[in-house]
Parts: structure tokens; C-alpha cells; sequence
């Protein structure tokens, strides 16, 4: 029976060795895997609280978007398609998810369906929430959490820049912004603006120092006016219908992430978008589609009895961030 039970453990991390590992920008290198036999899918290893918000938490806080709708809206979250095996007892299990950086290899630029855009995507992470642990931490994880919140910008405006993966047209290859990033930021937010800036490069060229204020330029980067079209009508209205879907749910959150992905290859974009049979409505759509805007990690919630105040406060914090950045682009395009 032991030997047997050893022989399972030892074929479950031989094939959790086979799976590819995903670029992240944030979080726990090499705890999120590839799926090979299906790369649309991720396995990721977790904390059991995580499988039983997904197995049960959730379907207590989930609620339609509009009152006319008849199913849930989960679209704020990557989708869950049960334990990656059967042992969903121990403290760190192994759960699927949906892939949110999903590479297609052939893209379609006509009126068909698209499953998804990602060529090259950047992936960026934010940290949410103004208090980084919940009650159920050590001592002293409660007070190094607590020093980390109170030394960065986690405290005043209830997130912190974690990291990137951001495409180089250019070279054509991806560079990184570590976790550590965030926390060279001053904890009142004087640099956060031109910090997060960095996030978004801009391939213009340096038309003026009045353009160059507080942008980031980068010859692999986005042309502004491309970048300021996929952040107007594609990341700002999705933050701004999860901000609204969250500011109902009686929960607290703690360690959850804002997860922004978009396109950032600039051929695939201008192939898209220039499509001669793209209607005006479909242009919208497909501007839709280039972005994807998640929250990620659940491995601490708990319900409540009123919204989570630090969650909101991040979310927020991180909109008028982007609506910022978008007034900078329309100066340097003006």
C-alpha cells in the first residue's frame, strides 16, 4: 500500500514537471503551470482555502451585472474548472484555471468568432487591498505584512505595482519589471504616477519636453495614440465594471491581484484593426476582446457583512491612474 501510494506521488510530480511554466508578472514563480494536454487551461498551486472559495465561497457573493440578466456574472475572474487531481484535503492543492495569456498561433481578422487575440500580450499585476493579511496569520507574518503595507503604497491608496511582462517590438522578446518595483515607490505616491507610466511604454518619438512629461518612451513600445484606444475603450471600462460588481459583495480579501492583460504586438494589432472588412461595431468589439482585466488569487477570503473597503480603495486608486496616463497621452498627441 506504501509502496504503491509513493508510486502515485512519484508520477504526479513527474507530470507536474512536464507542464510548462507560464510567465507571470507577479507572485509565486513556478506555482503556476501550462496545462500540456491543454493550453487554454493552467494549473496552479494553491492554498486549499482557494479550491473551497471556488467550490463555495464564490456562489454566495456572485450576482447577475444587471438586474435583467438571468445567469451570475463571473467574467471579473478567471474561470475554475475543478482540482487539477483528487487530493483536495491537504494544505496546498492543485486547481485549473483558465489560461488568461492563451496564445493563438493563428489569428483571424474577419467577422468570425475570436476565442482570443493574444499574440504577444503584457501582463501586468497590481496588489489590492490596503491590509495584506488576514486574521488567520502568524504573528509575525501579521507584523511584516504590516510594515509592508504601511512602507509602500498599500496603505494610502490600496495597491501596489507588482511586476510586468511587458513585449519589445523591436527586439522581440519580452522584458521584465520585478515584484521589488512597487516597493522602490514613495509610500505617499509623489513618483506613483510617472512609476506606473513605465508600464506603458510609448514608441513616439521625442517630439518636445512637454511631451516627454511623465510618459515613458520605448522604441518596442505602442504608438500613443494605439495605446491610448486600448486603454479608453478597453482596460478603463472593465475595472470600471468590476468596480462596480465588487463595491456589492460582503467579503474581505487579502494577497488578491489586478491581472491587466493586452495585446502589445504591434503587426498583430495593426492586422486586426486595419482589416478593410471591419465594421465600426465589430472595430469596437475587437477593442474589447485586445484587453483582458481579472482578479486574481483568492487563497484568503472570508464573507462579511459589508464590502471590502481596502479592495475598492485599490481598484479606484488604479482607475484614476489610467485615466490619468490617458490625459497625458492626449496632451502628447495634441
Amino acid at each position: 500500500m506504501i509502496l504503491q501510494e509513493r508510486k502515485t506521488q512519484e508520477k504526479e510530480r513527474m507530470t507536474i514537471k512536464e507542464k510548462r511554466p507560464i510567465p507571470q508578472a507577479g507572485g509565486h514563480q513556478g506555482r503556476v503551470l501550462i496545462d500540456s494536454t491543454d493550453p487554454q487551461r493552467i494549473i496552479k498551486k494553491t492554498k486549499r482555502n482557494e479550491l473551497k472559495f471556488y467550490r463555495s465561497l464564490v456562489n454566495q457573493l456572485e450576482r447577475p451585472l444587471l438586474p435583467s440578466d438571468s445567469d451570475v456574472w463571473s467574467d471579473w475572474r478567471a474561470k475554475f474548472f475543478g482540482p487539477w487531481n483528487h487530493k483536495t484535503e491537504a494544505e496546498e492543492v492543485f486547481i485549473t484555471l483558465e489560461n488568461l495569456t492563451f496564445r493563438r498561433s493563428n489569428l483571424r481578422t474577419g467577422q468570425g468568432d475570436q476565442e482570443q487575440l493574444f499574440n504577444h500580450p503584457n501582463v501586468l499585476d497590481i496588489k489590492l487591498g490596503q491590509k495584506l493579511h488576514d486574521d488567520q496569520a502568524t504573528q509575525e507574518k501579521k507584523q511584516r505584512m504590516s510594515r509592508v503595507a504601511l512602507e509602500t503604497t498599500t496603505a494610502e491608496f490600496g495597491m501596489r505595482l507588482t511586476g510586468a511582462q511587458l513585449w519589445d517590438n523591436v527586439r522581440g522578446e519580452y522584458s521584465g519589471i520585478p515584484k521589488s518595483f512597487g516597493k522602490t515607490i514613495d509610500r505617499t505616491g509623489t513618483d506613483l504616477q510617472i512609476k506606473f507610466n513605465t508600464f506603458f511604454p510609448i514608441s513616439d518619438p521625442r517630439l518636445s519636453r512637454v511631451s516627454q512629461e511623465g510618459l515613458t518612451f520605448s522604441s518596442g513600445g505602442l504608438p500613443s495614440g494605439l495605446l491610448k484606444q486600448i486603454i479608453d475603450r478597453s482596460i478603463i471600462p472593465k475595472i470600471q465594471r468590476i468596480l462596480t460588481y465588487l463595491s456589492a459583495f460582503n467579503w474581505r480579501i487579502y494577497g488578491a491581484s489586478l491581472l491587466i492583460i493586452f495585446e502589445a504586438d504591434f503587426v498583430t494589432l495593426d492586422s486586426i484593426l486595419s482589416s478593410s472588412h471591419s465594421s465600426d461595431h465589430h472595430v469596437d468589439q475587437l477593442f474589447q476582446d485586445i484587453a483582458s482585466v481579472k482578479i486574481i488569487d483568492f487563497a484568503h477570503v472570508q464573507l462579511a457583512d459589508s464590502p471590502d473597503p481596502g479592495l475598492l480603495k485599490g481598484l479606484q486608486s488604479t482607475l484614476n491612474l489610467f485615466y490619468q496616463l490617458s490625459l497625458q497621452l492626449d496632451s502628447h498627441l495634441t
